[in-house]
């Protein structure tokens, strides 16, 4: 992921989760990506539905 943002390993390394999200955040405003609109309905459930942990 640093990579994406020009980091090198260690910086990426270095840096916490909320730092790699702020980052791409940025990024992706400074490049003109508008935000992405909220999941709903059943594109959400379906989501959910695929990535759900199996508990025993």
């Amino acid at each position: 992921m640093g990579q994406g943002l020009g980091w090198t390993p260690r910086q990426t390394d270095d840096a916490t989760l909320w730092e790699i999200i702020a980052c791409v955040d940025g990024y992706n405003r400074a490049n003109g990506m508008e935000e992405m609109p909220a999941m709903m309905g059943e594109e959400l459930e379906h989501m959910i539905e695929r990535h759900r942990l199996i508990v025993r």
